[in-house]
């Protein structure tokens, strides 16, 4: 009596022989399965290792791969705590002297902490050269802070990731708001310029 796993739901299953290599309906989750048939058997159309583990409960391929797969780089936490410990940086030695080779030192230093992080998310880290481009920075910026290590091989955004999605997206409606605000209260407020008769 052959007895093999749901592929689906991961449910053991003990069929008849006669049912070997026909497709039948699990009678768990009702995902259609093909029973293996034991060795010799003339209706066994293709062979089904039975020892095969279920591939389901939410594991795709790509979630195996990014579980197992080492990304390296800095992870969220640490890159967040260096951007900030070098933003201090570039604020303090600019006060000091703005032409100085400090600030071109703590600027070209920023680069490889941005180089790291897309290299743990499992982007191509000479995506960090896009920082010296207006607008694509602010994209590539949102991604070093938002997603998790292997983001790139599972798409799919950890619990942080999502909060901290809704923050950087929550900012952004109140920036908008505040700049369509400013512009109607300068129209509102714009002095009236009397003409001498």
């Amino acid at each position: 009596m052959p007895k093999f796993y749901c592929s689906n739901c991961g449910q053991r299953i003990d069929a008849d022989e006669s049912y070997a290599g026909m497709s039948a309906n699990c009678p768990t989750c009702q995902a259609a399965v093909v029973v293996p048939g034991i060795l010799g058997s003339r209706s066994q159309s293709h062979s089904v290792n039975p020892y095969t583990p279920p591939q389901s409960h939410g594991y795709t391929e790509a979630t195996v791969v990014a579980q197992t797969r080492h990304y390296g780089g800095i992870r969220r936490l640490p890159y967040f705590g260096i951007a900030l410990g070098l933003g201090f940086l570039q604020v303090v030695f600019s006060t000091i002297d703005s032409s100085s080779v400090l600030v071109l030192a703590v600027f070209v230093g920023s680069f490889f902490p941005v180089y790291y992080r897309l290299k743990n998310i499992g982007m191509n880290p000479w995506w960090c050269l896009l920082m010296i481009v207006p607008i694509a920075n602010l994209l590539v910026g949102i991604r070093r802070l938002v997603f998790q290590e292997g983001y790139e091989d599972t798409k799919k955004l950890d619990q942080a990731g999502k909060i901290i999605t809704y923050i950087v997206v929550g900012f952004v409606a109140l920036g908008v708001l505040l700049l369509i605000i400013g512009i109607m209260a300068s129209n509102y407020w714009r002095p009236t310029v009397l003409k001498a008769a």
